[in-house]
């Protein structure tokens, strides 16, 4: 048995679904922040997601690419392949978060005025050099709770044995979110190497230009 499908089978005993109907997860043990947002940027490609998050459905070849901006401040561009047959990107804000402890940061995509508005993601765990896990929890909405995890690396794959061992550290730092239950593997084929990458920097700017 390889070592994801020993996980999966201890897991799937335990977890619960992304849905939640008691609130953000009391066990969750978060990585020991501030994170260090100039090691942090680069490109990340996403290897794995909650399949739930409506966001990303159908979506394929997502990566985010984390920068400086002039002012000193933190940006991010997120592109992806669509069902409609193109590129696409959204581009956001990035700074620490005032609201969260450890290694949390908000990413701004709409420019929200109130700043408990803006979503706040949680590093788990990452090198800053091959693999990073954010953890999100969202309490606010009146339906209930949704969670979710996704699973990112510096490179467009990743190897069986460190996706087993990063989605081990997901059942230890999150003992109730059911990786197995809620994961997508993001496909990252050889034709996302066709993603307009010459056009980065003009994305990048436009951020600029908009704050």
């Amino acid at each position: 048995m390889s070592r994801i499908a020993s996980i999966a089978a201890t897991l799937a005993l335990t977890a619960e679904a992304g849905y939640r109907w008691d609130g953000c997860p009391t066990d969750f043990k978060p990585m020991e922040g501030p994170l260090d947002m100039d090691r942090y940027a680069g490109k990340w490609y996403e290897i794995a997601r909650d399949k739930w998050y409506l966001f990303e459905i159908f979506q394929m070849c997502g990566n985010y690419e984390y920068s400086t901006k002039e002012d000193g401040s933190y940006q991010v561009v997120y592109n992806r392949w669509t069902p409609q047959g193109d590129w696409s990107d959204s581009r956001a804000d990035v700074s620490p978060s005032k609201n969260v402890d450890g290694a949390a940061i908000c990413v701004d995509f709409d420019q929200a005025p109130d700043y408990a508005d803006i979503p706040t993601y949680q590093v788990v765990d990452t090198d800053y050099e091959t693999y990073s896990i954010i953890y999100q929890c969202d309490d606010k909405q009146w339906w209930g709770t949704y969670d979710s995890v996704w699973i990112l690396s510096r490179e467009r794959s990743m190897d069986d044995v460190k996706l087993g061992q990063l989605v081990a550290t997901v059942a230890e730092r999150i003992p109730s979110y059911g990786f197995f239950q809620n994961h997508l593997m993001t496909p990252q084929p050889d034709s996302c190497e066709d993603a307009p990458e010459e056009d980065i920097d003009e994305k990048l700017m436009d951020v600029d230009q908009n704050n």
